[in-house]
């Protein structure tokens, strides 16, 4: 009967003996850190000379450096961190770079080292949309660039404003691939007699709180030319549909960047931790007797009986009395009365209420339908994470 064979040999084998990138490196004395477009020069043997021949992926999801030239000897290509089909390349992790050649399969990494298979894709900073605002925060500050979601995403991203020892953090909005917004925080705290202050702008990004790439130091100005105040309102009182006339300063001239809102006095100056959190009760141990005392006679009640001498026998002869400073007293345990993670949930709702609210107050009303549309992609995730069949269930608790 005829039979199909496959061959494998050293010759058809590809082999990659150095690997660096050859234009855009983040370190030179680090040849596999890089940025987005990085041109990465792979060299080796058994490559095909036609480009779209050969196939080189970055992590475990196969994003593609794509080839610009190919040799048998050498290949070059360029980083692709965000095709557009695919979830973006995380950031600040190392990933595994993979050689693939059609009609003969992966190459060998035969390298001096493992690592330097593996490419770590750096955050860069190009742009921003604001570098100046009131006071008073409240503007949505975009950062633009490239590589900008970490390993950990937006929980792994620190904006932080002024310098040490006056620091505020930019409440995160955001975090693509290709940008980071957040909320500018208020400095009128620290205003004084100032009329301006420029203040550095730092960012912390990923599990060791990396710092992007930036093209020049990153500022903000508070500038009391740009702080709109309010002197009055008519009418104080209204009804839904009245007509409101507010006065006061810098307050703007395009009805477009304008947007007052109403609030209830009850969630005026709200905290930010409104929920109380989780009270604990105290749920005392059983009275444990010492297994030593239980080698003697014992009482009615299961105690050790004693012989005294003198006067109040009934009472100097108990055994609670005997030994109340021998034994160590007994440790209460506490144990939560309410369901923590519950608790937690609702702490990031209000958060996010309260993110939002300050967002749609201050921000474009492009800006506003962004963040709820956010949200509301969220909560159906949420919804879908925490459900779960019986055999889940049944798999928890056991």
């Amino acid at each position: 009967a005829d039979k199909f064979q496959f061959k494998s040999a050293t010759c058809l084998t590809p082999d990659v003996t150095s690997l660096a990138i050859s234009s855009g490196p983040k370190n030179a004395s680090v040849p596999s850190w890089g940025f987005e477009d990085s041109e990465l020069t792979i060299t080796g043997t058994g490559f095909s000379s036609t480009a779209c021949q050969n196939q080189i992926t970055i992590g475990t999801a196969g994003h593609q450096c794509v080839v610009s030239s190919a040799t048998a000897t050498s290949l070059v290509c360029n980083v692709k961190g965000n095709p557009g089909n695919m979830e973006p390349l995380e950031s600040l992790k190392n990933q595994q770079i993979t050689v693939n050649v059609l009609n003969q399969g992966k190459a060998i990494m035969n390298l001096p080292n493992p690592d330097m298979a593996k490419f770590k894709l750096y955050p860069k900073i190009i742009s921003t949309n604001i570098a100046e605002g009131s006071w008073a925060g409240g503007s949505i500050l975009t950062l633009s660039g490239t590589g900008l979601l970490p390993r950990g995403g937006k929980e792994a991203v620190l904006v932080i404003f002024g310098e040490v020892g006056s620091q505020k953090s930019c409440a995160i909005v955001d975090v693509k691939y290709d940008y980071i917004s957040c909320l500018v925080p208020d400095f009128l705290e620290l205003k004084g007699v100032q009329t301006d202050l420029e203040v550095p702008i730092s960012l912390e990004m990923g599990y060791k709180s990396e710092n992007p790439v930036t093209a020049s130091p990153l500022t903000f100005t508070y500038k009391s030319s740009l702080l709109a105040t309010v002197d009055t309102m008519t009418p104080t009182k209204v009804t839904a549909n009245t007509p409101v006339t507010i006065t006061g300063t810098n307050l703007g001239t395009n009805i477009a960047n304008i947007q007052v809102f109403a609030q209830s006095r009850s969630s005026v100056g709200r905290r930010r931790r409104s929920i109380p959190q989780p009270q604990e009760e105290i749920v005392p141990q059983p009275e444990k007797m010492h297994p030593f005392w239980k080698q003697f006679k014992t009482d009615s009640n299961g105690k050790p009986k004693w012989r005294c001498f003198g006067k109040n026998l009934d009472n100097g002869c108990k055994h609670d009395s005997v030994v109340q400073h021998v034994e160590t007293e007994t440790i209460s345990r506490s144990k939560r009365s309410v369901d923590h993670e519950e608790w937690l949930r609702q702490l990031e709702k209000e958060d996010d209420e309260k993110v939002t609210f300050e967002i749609c107050e201050s921000g474009s009303s492009e800006d506003c339908a962004e963040r709820l549309e956010s949200l509301d992609d969220r909560n159906m995730h949420s919804r879908r994470k925490r459900s779960a069949s019986e055999e889940d269930l049944i798999e928890m608790a056991l």
